[in-house]
């Protein structure tokens, strides 16, 4: 008499394939940064380019993680409650000089 004790842990037909990663995973894409945002497609490779925006590059590809993105949104925000300005453009500026200054 055989025993039918469902699939192994082991087995990995018994596993379901993925072939995307959980939406939680998921890095995100320029498109979704500028939705994001509220921000035009133009506007995120540019702070890109500066190196406003923390993302990683895969190539030629420009992926972000959303965690490290709300974690810069935070950061903004309480810069900007900090010195009473909703435009933190000086505060970019200023970094890029120190940076063309080292």
């Amino acid at each position: 008499m055989l025993i039918d004790r469902g699939p192994c842990l082991g087995d990995p037909m018994s596993a379901p394939l993925r072939l995307e990663p959980a939406a939680e995973d998921a890095l995100w894409d320029v498109k979704d940064i500028a939705r994001v945002l509220k921000a035009s497609i133009s506007w995120v490779y540019k702070a890109v380019e500066r190196g406003d925006l923390p993302c990683i590059r895969i190539g030629a590809m420009v992926r972000f993680d959303p965690s490290a993105i709300r974690s810069w949104l935070e950061a903004k925000k309480v810069a900007a409650s900090l010195t009473g300005c909703a435009n933190q453009s000086v505060t970019s500026k200023s970094a890029r000089s120190e940076r063309s200054e080292g």
